[in-house]
């Protein structure tokens, strides 16, 4: 899974709320660090903290400290689509 595919391999409903929480604006802190991951916060029910780890333009994990138990939870999924935004940005 990359950062310019994960829609085709995330669960629908947690692809529809991650772009809804993106789209309205509650992913705040988006940081690059230099080991390659990303952290940012997702302003939901509570303030969620993820972590992506990424190798170039594969996703390595997605860590986030809210209870879903699924590999991809809709939090991690808006971060990545602002991941994926910033890198765009970055590239023109």
């Amino acid at each position: 899974m990359n950062i310019y595919n994960f829609e085709e391999k995330a669960m629908r409903v947690a692809l529809d709320k991650g772009r809804d929480y993106y789209q309205s604006g509650k992913v705040s802190s988006l940081q690059k660090h230099d080991n390659g991951s990303w952290t940012a916060i997702v302003h939901s029910s509570e303030d969620y903290h993820i972590k992506i780890k990424m190798n170039g333009d594969e996703i390595r994990s997605c860590i986030c400290d809210c209870p879903y138990s699924d590999k991809v939870c809709k939090h991690s999924i808006a971060v990545l689509f602002a991941i994926r935004a910033s890198l765009l940005s970055d590239s023109h």
